[in-house]
């Protein structure tokens, strides 16, 4: 990419911008201190407090491990769905059994 050739950037007055380039990452803010809103400082000042986090960027590059990993075990193993099975049996073999269980709950309910 560029080496600061040709680069052009336009900033508004309180805008701030960050670059992600090959050549690394560039912070541009208003040229006067009193011009940079709370918001852009603080979210440039976080930008910079996180890329020198060393355990951070580690932590970062373990999830893309363990996500492309997940991906790769997915991929390479083709599940069938579940099969459900029904076993009869229970109180709905007899629905005059079920029905009397129910009158018999119903009843303890009420007094």
């Amino acid at each position: 990419m560029s080496k600061d050739v040709g680069e052009h950037i336009i900033l508004a007055p309180g805008e701030g911008a960050i670059v992600f380039s090959e050549d690394g990452i560039k912070m541009y803010a208003p040229l006067e201190a009193g011009d940079v809103p709370l918001e852009v400082r603080d979210t440039m000042d976080f930008v910079t407090f996180a890329l020198m986090k060393t355990e951070w960027i580690l932590e970062f590059y373990e999830s893309i491990a363990t996500a492309e990993a997940l991906v790769d075990l997915m991929g390479k193993k083709v599940t069938e769905p579940p099969k459900l099975t029904l076993i009869k049996g229970g109180l709905y073999d007899n629905p005059a059994k079920s029905s009397k269980t129910e009158e018999k709950a119903s009843n303890e309910n009420e007094s």
